[in-house]
């Protein structure tokens, strides 16, 4: 099943990012493409570990429909916000989610995390209630919800945390590892005790 970005999709989504003058990251398959070579793309290849093909005009590659489309906008949370309204009004069938403050993903509307983790699941024979999943993000919001244990980091937005069943430290005090050590070590010793 293909769920990558249709191309004629891809093209009204990157005539929108135009319109706004919008750093765009563009994932095809295992490539990453970007018109700019600033601060945006540098900020993508650092969250990612690689860096970007940098081309004159990502329009070119939309026939090759992309797996993800990634809006970052730096300085202008305003102009981010606009291009949002605009396309989610314009490009209903189309997800389109906050990463974070600055960062919107765009993706077929089948794609999410639930989709993902539930993908995963299945293949590795486990239900969805024997999971769990840790969130800090808009686009988490599918994962936690089907994950039997949703939790949030404490730095999550309002709304993602109280999506969750719990919520544990910030990413930067040990979140993750608090919500491992409680869910998944201390459940275990506990049971070789007994």
């Amino acid at each position: 099943m293909n769920l990558a970005i249709p191309p004629a999709q891809a093209e009204a989504v990157i005539d929108l990012i135009h319109k706004y003058h919008l750093y765009a990251g563009f994932y095809a398959g295992d490539d990453f493409y970007a018109e700019i070579d600033d601060e945006n793309p540098r900020l993508e290849a650092r969250s990612q570990g690689r860096h970007p093909v940098i081309v004159h005009d990502l329009s070119k590659f939309a026939r090759r429909g992309p797996n993800k489309l990634i809006v970052i906008e730096l300085k202008d949370s305003q102009r981010l916000s606009s291009f949002y309204e605009e396309a989610s009004h314009n490009l209903a069938d189309l997800s389109l989610l906050y990463s974070t403050g600055y960062t919107i993903e765009i993706c077929h509307s089948r794609v999410s995390k639930a989709s993902g983790l539930r993908f995963l699941a299945k293949r590795l024979g486990i239900q969805p209630a024997e999971i769990m999943a840790v969130g800090d993000s808009y686009n988490d919001l599918s994962m936690l919800e089907l994950a039997g244990i949703g939790v949030a980091v404490a730095n999550a937005p309002q709304e993602v945390r109280q999506a969750a069943d719990w919520v544990t430290a910030s990413c930067q005090e040990g979140g993750v590892a608090q919500a491992v050590s409680r869910f998944i070590l201390e459940p275990r010793s506990a049971m070789e005790c007994a």
